[in-house]
């Protein structure tokens, strides 16, 4: 409850009979909105980084690492859980419904939390859905020319715990593949080794990138809720592997667990050659409540390990071979793409 309606509560009449009644009246409390105000100097008026040194929340949306008074977001990863810190990323007021432009590659490289789930600015206590605002990261500036991946977010973590991105919106306007030099280069996420990733309610949209998958696991462990991944494309169509364009790619010995997604549209340049999940892992991918369409190939592929799917609705079983399985509660849809 916002505190104009707590003060409502208070000084509405009450309707019974009072002692008092020759008492004096006093005058009613007046709430007036205050124009906002933009600080020239850093978030709360700081001057220095070293005036905000137990801060890991995020107050600019621009990719810096400067003695400015203000936390990027690259510089909030690299405070984490350093000293008293915490390890929970969250962001400031001020970037709310921003983008944040990176510059380079974004290294997770610790166990830590980035929370931009439920972000709003709203209006009243019952703010409409538009008003949703979140955090939008965009790999569109990135320098694809260097040698070797260059993926939008690289995860590194080697840690028993997982590493948690929840409420962000990722997408890659990049015009073409020109720059690319690897495979990997533009896709949202990376991750190998022993990692451990958790994607809470985060959206992948228009996203182009090299090949492989937007999201590319090579870690140990996978959980997906809640997430969208729609309308992006894999520009390397001329690589013996164009057909690795996925939505989600599961490779090395990494398992997967997706539950209530939509993976839809996903395409490889003019190729009829995308998949929704493509498994060459040696472990398991299970599929649970989610909706699975549009894919010029199949909507689940496995080269290795197997793909288990539960209670979900998938365009259709073509492109299906015995490492993939789809249980009889799930609805195989067959009268052309869902529209999602």
């Amino acid at each position: 409850m916002f505190i104009s309606n707590i003060l409502g509560a208070v000084l509405r009449p009450s309707g019974r009979s009072c002692a008092f009644k020759n008492a004096p009246k006093t005058r009613k409390l007046k709430l007036e909105l205050l124009e906002s105000r933009e600080l020239l100097a850093g978030y709360g008026g700081a001057t220095s980084d070293a005036q905000l040194a137990s801060q890991v929340f995020v107050t600019t949306h621009l990719d810096v690492v400067a003695n400015d008074g203000h936390i990027s977001l690259r510089e909030a990863i690299a405070r984490a859980g350093a000293g008293t810190n915490g390890n929970k990323i969250t962001f400031a007021p001020g970037v709310i419904g921003k983008t944040i432009e990176l510059n380079s590659t974004l290294t997770i490289d610790k166990q830590l939390t980035i929370d931009a789930w439920n972000l709003t600015l709203p209006t009243t206590d019952k703010s409409p859905v538009k008003d949703y605002k979140g955090i939008t990261i965009n790999g569109a500036g990135i320098d694809y020319a260097a040698s070797g991946a260059t993926p939008m977010v690289e995860v590194t973590t080697d840690s028993p715990y997982a590493t948690v991105l929840r409420g962000i919106t990722f997408t890659n306007t990049v015009a073409d593949n020109s720059t690319f030099n690897n495979l990997r280069d533009g896709v949202a996420i990376y991750a190998s080794a022993n990692v451990r990733l958790m994607i809470q309610n985060c959206a992948f949209t228009n996203v182009n990138y090299g090949a492989y998958g937007v999201v590319d696991f090579y870690g140990t462990y996978l959980w997906m809720a809640n997430t969208l991944i729609a309308d992006n494309t894999s520009l390397s169509s001329s690589s013996p592997d164009y057909h690795y364009g996925a939505g989600v790619y599961v490779g090395g010995s990494a398992s997967a667990y997706i539950s209530n997604c939509t993976v839809a549209n996903n395409s490889v340049g003019n190729e009829p050659a995308s998949h929704g999940v493509y498994c060459s892992s040696s472990g398991a991918v299970e599929v649970y409540n989610s909706i699975f369409t549009g894919h010029a190939c199949s909507d689940f592929y496995a080269s290795n390990g197997s793909i288990k799917v539960y209670s979900s609705v998938v365009e259709d079983a073509r492109g299906a071979n015995p490492r993939v399985t789809i249980d009889s509660y799930s609805r195989i849809y067959t009268s052309g793409p869902l529209y999602v």
